[in-house]
């Protein structure tokens, strides 16, 4: 279970340093904003694209679940209940924490409010 964790923590960690690169390559053709920002800037504006994409496919999950399983209201009871379809979510989950913290811990002097970002 753990080594199929760390596998899949892996591969979705390099997923979303891929698409931090694909990102900002986009932008750097899309936004003249973007092509006048620091280097930096430009990481956080990246980094700030693949959150949202973060936060739209964990939300749509969310929801879905929420609204087809049946059993999630036991979780507020139980907090030793589970739920199969979140639980194939860890990888996803920690390959974005990884990629995320890489960021943060690279940019750590750049990037204002970091230590509040790397809390959250």
């Amino acid at each position: 279970l753990h080594s199929e964790l760390a596998r899949e923590t892996i591969a979705y960690t390099a997923a979303f340093l891929v698409l931090h690169f694909v990102c900002r390559t986009l932008s750097h053709y899309a936004s003249p904003t973007f092509r006048r920002c620091s280097p930096s800037d430009k990481a956080y504006w990246a980094a700030s694209m693949v959150s949202t994409v973060n936060a739209v496919a964990v939300a749509a999950v969310a929801i879905q679940v929420f609204v087809t399983e049946p059993g999630l209201t036991a979780l507020a009871d139980d907090l030793h209940a589970s739920v199969p379809e979140l639980e194939s979510w860890g990888g996803f989950f920690l390959g974005y924490f990884v990629a995320d913290q890489l960021g943060n811990a690279y940019w750590w002097r750049e990037w204002s409010g970091v230590e509040a970002t790397t809390v959250h």
